[in-house]
């Protein structure tokens, strides 16, 4: 468990200096805090029924020519009966700290498409009646999106993505907690 704690505490300090801006004036298109946003979404974990989500993103600037990296911070959460007999239930939850890189198709129109894939720190938490307990996991992801440009201030967007997590087992043992998602959100640009 020390393990997962400093694994987890190294990988979300990278994760904040990711963040921080570094980017001059002459530097305009390079790194450094650009918009920030949220998403909200319908995600779907492997061996739980469908839930919300909801996720708070920074856009960090251009890494590669049409490569943007774009780190974020997830949650949802579900609490369901064992059965339609039972009076016991549970609730499931999971916090996620990623990192994804879009890259966006040279392509004049009004739409921005995209597709990507990025990695990140997933923490699972399960309670019921008898016990408790978290699980930190690695995981990566593959995504694709659209951006619609509303105004200069206004960004709308929609993605799906899969997440894989590296581990086994079934999905209430926290091994292998994958889940696909429908996303949209909103983007607005910092200074």
């Amino acid at each position: 468990m020390k393990q997962f704690t400093f694994s987890g505490i190294v990988f979300a300090l990278s994760f904040l200096v990711s963040t921080l801006p570094c980017h001059s004036e002459e530097n305009e298109h390079g790194l450094g805090l650009k918009e920030i946003g949220v998403t909200v979404g319908l995600v779907k974990p492997s061996s739980v029924e469908g839930t919300f989500s909801v996720a708070g993103i920074a856009d960090i600037g251009e890494v590669a020519p049409n490569v943007f990296l774009f780190p974020q911070v997830s949650f949802w959460q579900k609490s369901e009966k064992y059965s339609s007999t039972s009076s016991d239930s549970y609730k499931i939850s999971e916090i996620g700290l990623q990192s994804d890189l879009h890259y966006y198709f040279p392509v004049k129109s009004s739409l921005d498409l995209y597709v990507g894939a990025g990695t990140g720190l997933f923490i699972l938490t399960f309670s019921d009646t008898f016990s408790s307990y978290s699980l930190s996991q690695f995981g990566f992801s593959l995504l694709g999106g659209i951006e619609f440009p509303l105004s200069e201030k206004v960004t709308l967007t929609a993605e799906l993505k899969q997440k894989f997590t590296l581990g086994s087992g079934d999905g209430y043992s926290y091994g292998g907690m994958n889940t696909f998602g429908i996303n949209a959100g909103i983007r607005i640009p910092i200074g």
